[in-house]
């Protein structure tokens, strides 16, 4: 028996269901819409954008294409769900600097809060750095960047907001440097 999920946005109206059946599924649609007027929400607009998680998701979907024309797009280069640097930061601490980009290039053009520990260090390996651990990297960030969880291959790592706004000052002086 197939399971059905799926996730969808209303405004801030959030529904993400797993249903054994489609009729369930449809049933727990209409209850949503429902309590979603109910609550003063608008009507869902007519191309309500109903995402099952089973689905392929496209390569160029509305949210990539707004995150690509960032203005620090540019720094970045995508391939499947690897996110690495086109240009490399230098200095003292680059591999931490970098460590840092590539979580928010996860963020900014792939929409990932939390990355797992693989897509970073395959990552930090496009990008040109030898990687034998991640967290021989990590220890040279300071902790109040970014926060970890997880074990082995199954740890991930997230920006704090003040690890985003390094990650975007480094960013700034790399697109200045490269102009």
């Amino acid at each position: 028996m197939d399971a059905h999920r799926i996730k969808i946005e209303i405004g801030s109206h959030k529904l993400d269901a797993e249903t054994s059946s489609k009729e369930e599924m449809d049933e727990r649609i209409a209850v949503f819409k429902e309590l979603v007027l109910a609550t003063g929400g608008k009507a869902p607009p007519p191309s309500l954008r109903v995402i099952p998680e089973h689905a392929p998701k496209d390569e160029e979907t509305a949210e990539t294409r707004a995150s690509l024309d960032h203005p620090h797009a540019q720094l970045f280069k995508i391939e499947g769900k690897t996110v690495s640097l086109i240009t490399p930061p230098r200095g003292q601490g680059r591999e931490g600097d970098a460590f840092l980009l590539v979580l928010w290039g996860q963020k900014l053009l792939r929409g990932c809060d939390w990355v797992l520990v693989g897509h970073v260090k395959a990552g930090l390996t496009d990008s040109g750095f030898r990687v034998d651990l991640v967290d021989n990297i990590t220890r040279t960030v300071s902790s109040e960047f970014f926060q970890k969880k997880g074990e082995r291959r199954g740890k991930q790592f997230r920006l704090l907001n003040p690890g985003l706004r390094k990650a975007q000052e480094l960013a700034e002086e790399i697109v200045t440097s490269i102009s």
